[in-house]
């Protein structure tokens, strides 16, 4: 879902291009003080990105070399079921409430939802003394995203920092391999489906008592979201924040993800290191409730 964050960033700058074109027209002081906000921008996009490199630097270092983003198709197993390279037809809508709170929603423009992919090179560790391990090479991963809503509050809380992110995604890895080297992991036909796609089924009365939170429309202040899982999307809800260094466990400031919900089936059809295959591994109706992590640099 990082990618789904970069491609709200293009959509807008998309979008904004556009109203720096239009002419200008001045508004006097009585005019501003009645503007409090504004809702309803829709933007339409499709597209496709490709990054060199993503690295991450603490005391070693996290790198992705060859990214591309995009549909299905970007991948072969989603080129081969017929799908395109472009992430399109999809529809981000952007309200900003009379209160500063910032809602932007992902969904299909037309159909059940959109297919996404993804693809990189090779993924690997540097230590501080520049040594390298790699992990995966020749990632491909493919699926489908239903909707993504994102709720910004600007609210400052009782410590005065800002209340937080809250993001809700329904989802599915339908595919996601690594090639099988002497030197990595090597993964095939791993997937992330609902909970209700395969195996044992929760059943809806239990998804409803299990999840409280969602069947009261609690995901990022939309509605509820157990018909996604029903309808064989795996789905997650969950809040970033910051943490004062007063509340924080370290005594230093810090950032929080708390988990309100994760529901999915996770498996895939082999798991090999250093091509020594180590089997199936299927995890049936795995789910996450309440649960808070806390990130101490």
């Amino acid at each position: 879902m990082t990618s789904m964050t970069k491609y709200g960033v293009v959509a807008l700058a998309l979008a904004l291009s556009g109203v720096t074109n239009a002419d200008l027209k001045s508004i006097d002081d009585d005019e501003l003080s009645g503007v409090t906000g504004q809702s309803g921008l829709t933007v339409a996009y499709s597209g496709r990105a490709t990054l060199g490199q993503f690295r991450f630097e603490k005391l070693g270092t996290y790198q992705v070399d060859g990214i591309t983003m995009g549909g299905a198709g970007v991948t072969a197993d989603g080129s081969a079921q017929g799908l395109g390279a472009y992430f399109d037809d999809a529809i981000a809508t952007i309200d900003i409430g009379p209160d500063g709170t910032l809602d932007v929603r992902w969904e299909p423009g037309a159909g059940s939802a959109i297919d996404w992919g993804f693809r990189a090179n090779e993924v690997s560790l540097i230590s501080s003394t520049a040594q390298q391990v790699s992990l995966l090479s020749g990632v491909e991963a493919w699926g489908y995203l239903r909707r993504a809503y994102r709720r910004v509050e600007p609210t400052a809380g009782a410590n005065g920092l800002p209340v937080g992110s809250n993001m809700y995604t329904a989802f599915t890895v339908e595919d996601l391999s690594s090639t099988v080297t002497p030197d990595t992991l090597g993964l095939t036909g791993a997937y992330v489906r609902g909970t209700e796609s395969g195996g044992q089924a929760i059943g809806g009365a239990t998804l409803t008592s299990e999840f409280s939170r969602w069947a009261n429309d609690g995901a990022a202040g939309f509605s509820s979201p157990l018909s996604d899982i029903t309808d064989g999307f795996a789905a997650m809800e969950y809040t970033y924040r910051p943490v004062s260094a007063a509340d924080s466990p370290t005594g230093v400031e810090t950032v929080a993800v708390e988990v309100h919900g994760f529901a999915a089936d996770i498996g895939m059809t082999s798991l090999s290191v250093g091509q020594v295959d180590l089997g199936v591994m299927r995890l049936d109706n795995v789910q996450v409730h309440d649960t808070v992590l806390t990130f101490t640099p």
